[in-house]
């Protein structure tokens, strides 16, 4: 998990382990259905801080998107459960790799700061 520039301001979730992946996607359902309220998505197994950032995603009555909260590593993730069940759809080429899949997804750009996943890292 990495943070982009001041120029391009983005959260990147990157690997090609498709375990992280669903457990991404599942953490993004949990949030759809109301099982959990947020999920600190720099704790899912398998996903690796870089540079102490850390990212909550939180379900939400409105979609806020990226807010950046304190230090410039603490970020909130905040969508409706609708967005929240969009976001994990997205991860499935993730979920279920394709040798031909070597692109990206953007998972969130509404906001100031948007959320892409890759994985490579590019």
């Amino acid at each position: 998990m990495a943070v982009g520039s001041d120029d391009c301001p983005l959260i990147r979730l990157f690997g090609n382990d498709p375990d992280t992946a669903s457990r991404l996607r599942d953490a993004c359902r949990a949030l759809t259905v109301g099982h959990v309220s947020s999920v600190a998505i720099h704790e899912v197994e398998g996903v690796v801080q870089v540079d102490d950032v850390t990212l909550t995603a939180v379900a939400s009555r409105r979609n806020h998107g990226v807010i950046q909260i304190g230090p410039h590593d603490k970020f909130r993730w905040e969508l409706t459960p609708v967005w929240w069940s969009n976001a994990a759809g997205l991860l499935d080429p993730f979920y279920l790799p394709d040798p031909k899949h070597t692109g990206f997804q953007w998972l969130d750009e509404g906001s100031g700061i948007a959320v892409i996943v890759s994985p490579n890292g590019s």
